[in-house]
C-alpha cells in the first residue's frame, strides 16, 4: 500500500495562504449559522450586560509569489502572521490527494514544527485538482524567512516546498 501511495501523491508548487481572522477551521463545507453561548467579561472579569458577538470568519489569500515583470520571473513574497488574535493557514494543492485512504496517514512539518493537517480532498472546483489544508502557522516560525514544507504520507516524503515566513 506504501508504494501505491508514494506513486499517486504528486504535488506542485501552488501555495495559498489563508488569513483567518476569526473563529474555527477549515473545512470543505462549514455552517451558514449557529449559536455561541457564553458571556462577555470585562478586564476584572464582571459580566457585561447585554454585550453582542459578531463572529465573521473573514478570510483573506494572500500570494507567496508575484510576478516582476521587468525581470521576468516570479518573486517569492514573505507571508506575515500577523498579530497574536489572527491564524495563518496553508493550502496546498496536487494531485492524487483524494486517492489516500485515511487523511490521518499525512503528516506536515513547516520549518521543522509539526502543524496539523485539517484537511486532504478534492479542490471541489476543477477536475483532478486535490488540497490538503493544514494549520494554523506556529507563531514560532515569526522571522525565520525561507522554511520548508514537508509532507509525509504513510513514512514516505514527498517533495519538500518552500515558504517565507516574516
Amino acid at each position: 500500500m506504501r508504494n501505491h501511495i508514494a506513486s499517486v501523491v504528486r504535488f506542485f508548487f501552488l501555495l495559498t495562504f489563508i488569513v483567518s481572522v476569526s473563529l474555527g477551521a477549515l473545512a470543505q463545507s462549514q455552517a451558514n449559522s449557529g449559536i455561541i453561548e457564553g458571556h462577555i467579561a470585562d478586564p476584572n472579569g464582571a459580566v457585561v450586560a447585554g454585550a453582542t458577538v459578531t463572529a465573521t470568519n473573514e478570510q483573506i489569500y494572500e500570494d507567496t509569489a508575484i510576478f516582476d515583470p521587468s525581470a521576468q520571473m516570479y518573486i517569492t513574497r514573505c507571508v506575515d502572521l500577523g498579530p497574536s488574535s489572527e491564524s495563518v493557514f496553508v493550502v496546498l494543492y496536487g494531485s492524487g490527494i483524494r486517492g489516500i485512504p485515511l487523511p490521518s496517514l499525512i503528516t506536515a512539518l513547516i520549518g521543522g514544527a509539526s502543524i496539523p493537517v485539517l484537511a486532504a480532498l478534492s479542490q471541489g472546483t476543477y477536475v483532478g485538482l486535490d488540497q490538503i489544508n493544514l494549520g494554523p502557522i506556529p507563531r514560532s516560525l515569526i522571522g525565520h524567512g525561507i522554511v520548508r514544507i514537508r509532507l509525509v504520507v504513510d513514512g514516505i516524503p514527498m517533495n519538500d516546498v518552500e515558504v517565507c515566513i516574516k
